[in-house]
């Protein structure tokens, strides 16, 4: 069987147990396989989840989300269903809301399981501490955590945010919107990378510089190709 190691203030300490599998510690718990099924222990070795699961995480969200005879459901931190198996895929709560797919398309749940955003969309994804990413049509656009939109899928690409600031294609050019959804800078660059200790590295017809938060040019573009900023520093090749 599997051996669980525990390393606490006297040292580490081993539990013993028949497991299939078992992972490390993580906020007090540790992921268990027992005939098949996964469960979570603590650290003093009791199980805290029964093994009734085919995936489970950790218990380091407000609700564990877990899955059940290929549904996915979310459970309180005693094992108790919190939101019903019923969802084909599902991701992890983050600041109380929970992307869900039921059928083909994905919606957002708060805590109580109820319907923030309707399920129709084919993609959603927490994009900023309190900003949703959605797709619908091919298109994104960008929900706040009330599942207001507050930027209509209009873009044919969207990263997630940095520093504050997104980039968003159309028409195959890049910009950069702020977490209100507006731009700012206009839809100008052939190549757009996230914002890093203040700058994003884009791509003009001259080469690759930088430009500062309000959109200025920080650094003349004329390399092949520039690295981002760490510590002050980026590692630049000269044409």
């Amino acid at each position: 069987g599997a051996t669980v190691r525990v390393v606490n203030q006297t040292g580490e300490i081993s539990i013993q147990a028949e497991y299939e599998a078992a992972s490390n510690f993580y906020y007090g718990t540790a992921k268990v396989k027992k005939d098949g099924k996964y469960g979570l222990i603590n650290t003093q070795g009791l199980v805290s989840i029964p093994f009734q699961f085919d995936k489970i995480d950790y218990a380091d969200k407000p609700l564990i989300r877990a899955r059940k005879d290929g549904l996915y459901g979310y459970l309180y931190s005693d094992g108790g269903t919190a939101i019903p198996f019923q969802y084909k895929s599902a991701k992890a709560f983050q600041n109380g809301l929970a992307p869900v797919k039921k059928a083909e398309t994905w919606g957002l749940i708060d805590l109580k399981g109820e319907e923030v955003v309707a399920s129709q969309y084919q993609q959603i994804w927490q994009a900023a501490p309190n900003r949703w990413t959605f797709e619908l049509d091919g298109k994104y656009g960008l929900f706040d955590e009330q599942g207001n939109t507050i930027v209509e899928p209009t873009y044919e690409q969207m990263y997630s945010f940095q520093e504050g600031y997104a980039a968003v294609q159309k028409g195959g050019i890049w910009g950069y919107i702020d977490l209100n959804g507006k731009e700012v800078t206009p839809q100008q660059y052939g190549l757009a990378w996230s914002f890093k200790e203040g700058m994003a590295r884009v791509g003009f017809y001259e080469g690759i510089g930088f430009i500062n938060v309000n959109g200025e040019v920080a650094i003349t573009p004329k390399y092949i190709d520039v690295r981002d900023f760490s510590d002050g520093l980026a590692r630049v090749q000269l044409n």
